[in-house]
C-alpha cells in the first residue's frame, strides 16, 4: 500500500494529482452496494477480505466462471466500479495478488455495461518462468496483455502484446488516459511500481475517444473465496488527474489544462481560464482584456459593459466610455476644459464661447467667460474735455464741456482767491474775449503831445489844462 501511495509522485506521466483512493474493503462483506461500488455480474458480490498473515485488506471476485456476452450481465461482464466518480484523463492502479492465472484488469471510461475501456492481462508466470495460459475475454485462450475498447457491446482491441502477470507476488499495474491516448504499464514487483521502468508497456491512440466515465476492476474466471479455489486479490485502489501542465491542478478540473496556470482564473467564468481563454470578456460586451491569450479585440475595462472602444461616451463622469484614454471634458473641442470639470470654459457646448473669445457687445452672451456680458467694450466717459480718458486717440467720445459761467469765468472767495469755473475751456474762451475787446478801440495817429482819446457822443469833455 506504501509503495502504491508513493508511485503517485514518481510515474512517467505529467504529475498526477490524487483524485481519490480506496482501501476499507470489510472482511467477509459483500461491496457491492458498499459507497456506491456496483458490479456487472450479479453473481459475483466482490467480498472484501483481511489477510492477516500481510495485515493488509483486499476485495476479490468471488466467481470462477467464464461466457456471456458485453452488456448481458453474465461472467464478461464482471466489472467492478465505483459510482459518483466520473473521470475523462485519469490514472487508475491497484496492488494486487493472485493465485491463478486468469483475466485480471482495469476499467476507465465506464458508461454503461456496453461501453468502457479495458486493460487486462490474462496468464500466469511463475518466479521461475513457467507460463499457464488463461481465460481471453476478447478471443481464446493464451498469454495476452491488451488495450480494449467495447462500444455498444463491441470489443476492439486497440493494442496487444503476449505478455503476463507474475502468481504468488504482490505486483502492481497502471491504467491512464489522457486527450485519446491510452497506456497499460504493469510491474512485477509492487514496490517497484513507478520507481523503476514497467515491466510491461502499452500505449494506443483512440481517434474517437470514449466519454467520460467511472473506473474501477475487472475479473474474467478468476475468483474465489478466500483459500477457496484460486483467489485473486485486489488491494488499494488509486485514481489520480492527470496534470498536463503541472501546475497542480487535475486536467479534469484545470480551466487549461495544457497551460501552466495555477491560481485557476477565470474571470468570465466561462470553460476557459485566463491563462488560455481566447478571449477574456468578464463584462460580455463583445471586448475583451490585453492579457487574453488570442486576439480578442481589446477592451479598456473588462468590469463594465457600457466601456469600450466606440461606445458612447457621458461627458464629464469621470469615465472612459469609448476608451481614448480619458474622460470627454471638452465636448465643444474649444481647447479649454468645461466647467463642471473644474475647467474654464462657461459653455461647453459653443465653441466660440471660451476664455480666449472676444466679448465686445452687451448681446446676452458672456462669450469670453469673465461673468460680464460686453466685457471687452470701452467704458463709458465719464469726465468732460477734449481728451478721451476711455481709451486710443484724441477726440472725447463724452458729452459736450458745458459753457462759461454767467457774468465772467470766475467767482470771488472770501479769500479774494479766483475760483474757476468750467477749467480750461473756461480760461480760454475768457482770454478771446479780452483779445477781442482789446482790438475795437480806435487809435489816434502819432502827432506831438499825448494823444486825444474820442468819445462818444454825450460823453463828458475832458476839462482842459491850457488857456482857451
Amino acid at each position: 500500500m506504501n509503495a502504491l501511495v508513493l508511485a503517485l509522485c514518481s510515474l512517467g506521466h505529467a504529475d498526477p494529482v490524487e483524485a481519490w483512493s480506496y482501501d476499507d474493503w470489510i472482511h467477509g462483506t459483500p461491496m457491492v452496494d458498499v459507497d456506491g461500488w456496483t458490479c456487472g455480474y450479479w453473481a459475483d458480490l466482490w467480498y472484501g477480505y483481511h489477510w492477516s498473515d500481510e495485515d493488509r485488506d483486499f476485495v476479490q471476485p468471488i466467481t470462477d466462471a467464464n461466457g456471456g456476452s458485453w452488456g448481458s450481465g453474465q461472467a464478461r461482464d464482471n466489472w467492478f466500479v465505483r459510482s459518483g466518480y466520473t473521470h475523462d484523463d485519469v490514472v487508475a492502479r491497484t496492488a494486487f495478488f493472485t493465485y491463478d492465472n486468469d483475466c485480471v484488469g482495469l476499467v476507465l471510461h465506464h458508461e454503461d455495461a456496453r461501453n468502457f475501456y479495458l486493460f487486462f492481462l490474462t496468464g500466469g508466470r511463475t518466479a521461475s518462468g513457467t507460463y499457464e495460459i488463461g481465460s481471453n475475454p476478447v478471443s481464446s485462450q493464451g498469454v495476452y496483455a491488451a488495450i480494449v475498447k467495447v462500444r455498444s457491446g463491441v470489443a476492439t482491441v486497440l493494442a496487444s502484446t503476449e505478455e503476463t502477470y507474475l502468481v504468488e507476488a504482490h505486483v502492481g499495474f497502471e491504467a491512464t488516459f489522457d486527450d485519446g491516448t491510452l497506456t497499460f504499464s504493469y510491474w512485477d514487483d509492487l514496490d517497484s511500481l513507478g520507481s523503476t521502468s514497467p515491466d510491461l508497456y502499452l500505449e494506443a491512440t483512440d481517434p474517437d475517444p470514449s466519454r467520460p466515465g467511472l473506473t474501477g476492476l475487472y475479473a474474467y474466471d478468476a475468483g474465489g473465496l478466500g483459500a477457496v479455489n484460486t483467489p485473486t486479490l485486489f488491494g488499494t485502489f488509486q485514481v489520480a488527474y492527470v496534470d498536463e501542465d503541472g501546475d497542480g491542478t487535475g486536467d479534469d478540473l484545470d480551466n487549461c489544462e495544457e497551460t501552466y496556470n495555477p491560481l485557476q482564473e477565470n474571470a468570465d467564468s466561462d470553460t476557459l481560464g485566463d491563462a488560455c481563454d481566447p478571449c477574456t470578456d468578464a463584462d460580455d460586451d463583445g471586448f475583451g482584456r490585453p492579457t487574453s491569450a488570442g486576439t480578442c479585440p481589446e477592451d479598456c475595462d473588462d468590469e463594465d459593459p457600457n466601456s469600450y472602444p466606440g461606445a458612447t461616451e457621458i461627458p464629464y463622469d469621470g469615465i472612459d466610455q469609448d476608451c481614448d484614454g480619458e474622460d470627454l471634458v471638452d465636448v465643444d473641442d474649444d481647447g479649454y476644459y468645461a466647467s463642471e470639470r473644474g475647467g474654464r470654459d462657461c459653455d461647453d457646448t459653443d465653441p466660440e464661447i471660451n476664455p480666449d473669445a472676444v466679448d465686445d457687445t452687451v448681446d446676452g452672451i458672456d462669450q469670453d467667460c469673465d461673468g460680464i456680458d460686453g466685457g471687452d467694450a470701452l467704458p463709458e466717459d465719464t469726465d468732460t474735455g477734449p481728451v478721451d480718458d476711455t481709451g486710443p486717440g484724441s477726440s472725447d467720445d463724452s458729452d459736450p464741456p458745458p459753457g462759461p459761467e454767467p457774468g465772467g469765468g470766475t467767482t470771488c472767495g472770501c479769500s479774494g482767491t479766483p475760483v474757476r469755473q468750467g477749467g480750461v475751456g473756461l480760461l480760454i474762451g475768457l482770454l478771446l474775449l479780452a483779445w477781442r475787446r482789446r482790438g475795437s478801440r480806435p487809435v489816434e495817429p502819432t502827432r506831438s503831445g499825448p494823444p486825444v482819446a474820442r468819445y462818444a457822443s454825450g460823453a463828458r469833455t475832458p476839462r482842459s489844462r491850457g488857456g482857451g
